[in-house]
């Protein structure tokens, strides 16, 4: 699933474990109502938000997680995680595509 906005906060990488370490971040909607979403980022996919701005554009490739988790009382509740697997800044892509000079390979 692709989800389209813009970073509004990052996170440092928090380690919980040995074996896990997770990274929040908040992203922005793009939508007539925009909604801020709570995402992570876990393990070795941490780092990819080092090189990302706030309020730079993005598509973040998202599995939905969910568990269910019963209290004291006896109440179930369920627990929902947007996980990131991937991002793609696509104010990085814009700027790359415009620093690329046109190449002119005619041979006269």
């Amino acid at each position: 699933m692709e989800i389209k906005g813009t970073l509004h906060k990052k996170e440092d990488t928090i380690i919980v474990s040995e074996k896990f370490k997770k990274r929040e971040f908040i992203i922005k909607t793009d939508s007539k109502y925009p909604e801020h979403l709570n995402c992570q980022l876990v393990n070795d996919k941490c780092f990819l938000l080092d090189k990302i701005s706030n309020n730079d554009e993005l598509t973040i490739h998202v599995n939905l997680k969910g568990r269910l988790w019963t209290n004291k009382d006896g109440v179930e509740v369920a627990f929902n995680t947007i996980d990131v697997w991937k991002i793609d800044n696509i104010n990085a892509l814009n700027d790359s595509v415009q620093q690329q000079a046109p190449v002119d390979d005619l041979p006269f």
